[in-house]
């Protein structure tokens, strides 16, 4: 089992939830768009569909387990790093994931199954979770992009994680040394 993360853009969703507060019936309700990226870009978006050009870098198998050893002590707390470095310019809006997961045949020489609910892979109901960040920031090609994921298993609903993104980007373009760090949790 391999948990993926993408940088990506996510514009038409970006302006589906923010551009409306702009100018609804022409009346300015820009003072509200703080409280709708509060509302929209704290919960992960499930069931999301990204397309690969909407894909900044390459993507980044961030955690993965061997179902052979894995004890469920071990979904308690679950931690990986990532690197990105930016393919293309544009606006960083937040980090896709998708899973995937291998599947042997239990029989001598049996074949292997694959699953992948990553965006190059044929769609699944799954589709990938986007995690938005709550301001979208300007990236260049070059960019670096680093830091940590972890999840934390509810201890009431076992089925349900927080995740816990901690990053910084260096700039490429800048003669200074320009880094900025965020943090966010889901």
């Amino acid at each position: 089992f391999c948990l993926t993360l993408v940088l990506c853009q996510a514009d038409r969703y970006y302006a589906e939830k923010m551009s409306f507060w702009e100018r609804p019936y022409g009346l300015d309700f820009t003072p509200l768009q703080p409280l709708a990226q509060q509302e929209f870009f704290t919960k992960p978006k499930f069931s999301h569909h990204i397309e690969p050009e909407d894909c900044l870098a390459v993507s980044c198998d961030v955690i993965c387990l061997d179902m052979h050893t894995l004890q469920v002590s071990d979904l308690e707390e679950m931690k990986g790093e990532f690197h990105f470095c930016m393919e293309k310019s544009g606006i960083f809006h937040g980090f896709t994931a998708w899973f995937m997961v291998q599947f042997e045949s239990l029989e001598m020489g049996g074949a292997t199954v694959k699953l992948n609910t990553g965006p190059d892979s044929e769609p699944t109901h799954w589709k990938q979770t986007l995690f938005m960040l709550d301001r979208p920031v300007s990236v260049n090609v070059g960019d670096i992009l680093s830091g940590t994921v972890t999840l934390h298993r509810n201890p009431v609903w076992r089925r349900h994680m927080t995740v816990a993104l901690h990053w910084n980007i260096n700039n490429s373009k800048s003669d200074a040394d320009s880094c900025q760090a965020n943090n966010h949790i889901y």
